[in-house]
């Protein structure tokens, strides 16, 4: 799945995100989904969609789906959809659909490292 940069002013908040570019297009690594009515996380900032790029620093971050259009409706075949713990959801590759997947990347975790890379290897040869 594609998405191209429409905005990049932060909403409800000042400021804009430095790493996108407006116009660029971008692979999603990842879709999460927020319910205030089921996740306590977006209890105080109501629902939302994420997508998780890579942006123009080669660091991965959950951007609010605002922001993008979808140029290629592609899904990738290793999504799944993971249901965490708090009500949230995440359409993300089955490897990295557990508890703390995210923490252990962040963290530089090798498992979850190498786990990364073999997905998003496999994702960017789909497209």
């Amino acid at each position: 799945m594609k998405v191209k940069c429409i905005e990049t002013k932060r909403p409800n908040k000042e400021g804009s995100y430095q790493s996108l570019k407006v116009g660029k297009e971008y692979i999603v690594l990842a879709i999460e989904f927020y319910d205030k009515s089921k996740s306590t996380f977006s209890e105080s900032i109501g629902d939302f969609t994420l997508y998780r790029i890579k942006d123009n620093d080669g660091i991965v971050k959950p951007f609010p789906a605002k922001l993008f259009e979808i140029t290629s409706r592609n899904l990738p075949t290793c999504w799944v959809v993971y249901e965490e713990k708090d009500g949230s959801y995440s359409i993300l590759p089955k490897t990295w659909a557990r508890v703390g997947f995210w923490e252990d990347y962040y963290n530089d975790d090798d498992t979850a490292l190498e786990e990364f890379l073999k997905a998003e290897k496999e994702m960017l040869s789909e497209d």
